[in-house]
């Protein structure tokens, strides 16, 4: 997850707070407007909270199937 926001340029958590304390602002990264995140389970929501980032979805069952079941429920409802 950490490489994948790397990748994004989303920045860290740290990051973002040592910002804050100066009172300066995170520039709002658009890439992920109207995008739902969705997590394998609680180590990796964690991580995305770390992080900075909302936890939209998360699997019951810790497992790629979990997953993609969990995904599949978000879109029905």
């Amino acid at each position: 997850m950490r490489n994948f926001v790397a990748l994004l340029g989303l920045g860290s958590r740290a990051a973002a707070l040592a910002l804050q304390a100066r009172g300066e602002e995170r520039p709002r990264h658009t890439g992920l407007d109207g995008i739902q995140l969705a997590s394998i389970g609680p180590v990796t929501s964690a991580t995305l909270r770390e992080m900075g980032l909302r936890v939209d979805i998360e699997a019951r069952e810790y497992t790629i199937p979990g997953l993609v079941e969990a995904l599949v429920r978000e879109r029905r409802q």
